[in-house]
């Protein structure tokens, strides 16, 4: 009996215990971006929405904006907004 490679593949186990992450969607200055569900470093956002060094990244939260401390890490649940701008402060 001659198997393909169809059939090679269809008989290929996938393992019961492997876990696919739960992949949802947050915006980033406007920009729809996929992410993990789940915890999420500071970092990873800000890298994620190609986001400034020199800029601070922000969440809306019940209508203010709360801003992220670089070494953190923010709770993701899907429909998270953030907004990155210049920091507050300065010479007039």
């Amino acid at each position: 009996m001659n198997t393909t490679p169809e059939t090679q593949q269809q008989k290929t186990p996938t393992s019961p215990n492997a876990k696919k992450p739960d992949i949802v969607e947050i915006s980033i200055n406007s920009k729809k971006f996929s992410t993990e569900r789940g915890k999420n470093s500071v970092q990873h956002l800000r890298e994620l929405g190609s986001v400034p060094a020199s800029e601070i990244l922000s969440e809306l939260k019940n209508g203010k904006f709360h801003d992220l401390q670089n070494d953190g890490h923010v709770e993701i649940k899907g429909g998270e907004v953030f907004v990155s701008h210049p920091p507050s402060g300065g010479s007039s």
